[in-house]
């Protein structure tokens, strides 16, 4: 069963109960009515107005307070998922720059134990060496 429809069965079953006292209170209230019709007419029809009207803002009270439980348990979770998200990113950023600082310390390791190398013409300007030509005067 889904948390959705637990809900729903929840509401149903307090719905239900406030509807059977209801229905109690108003057995109870026909005779009573008839007793207190005799002293107060304006009484007697009051009496069964309250129990109804008592049992409905009874019944949309019940339904509109638990979906906004359940709403806010809801929005608990999600703060929860959220925290819990924040706290995995933190933990990835912070292996990330451990990875890079880990990387740039080979990197460092690797170059000093390198031997120099030994540079040549040809390594420093490749560009320079050509092939010489006699110059002659038109090119100058």
């Amino acid at each position: 069963m889904t948390d959705q429809e637990e809900r729903n069965e929840s509401r149903t079953q307090m719905v239900s109960k406030v509807g059977g006292f209801g229905v109690a209170m108003l057995a109870i209230c026909i005779p009573l009515s008839a007793i207190i019709g005799d002293y107060s007419h304006l009484l007697a029809a009051l009496l069964p107005l309250a129990v109804i009207a008592g049992t409905s803002v009874s019944m949309v009270t019940i339904w509109l307070t638990s979906s906004r439980k359940a709403n806010s348990r809801e929005i608990e979770e999600l703060k929860q998922q959220v925290a819990d998200l924040h706290a995995r990113l933190s933990n990835l950023e912070m292996m990330d720059s451990y990875e890079r600082r880990l990387a740039q310390r080979e990197a460092q390791a690797q170059i000093q134990q390198a031997p120099p190398a030994t540079p040549t013409y040809s390594t420093i300007m490749p560009d320079v060496i050509q092939p010489t030509q006699p110059r002659t005067e038109r090119q100058a």
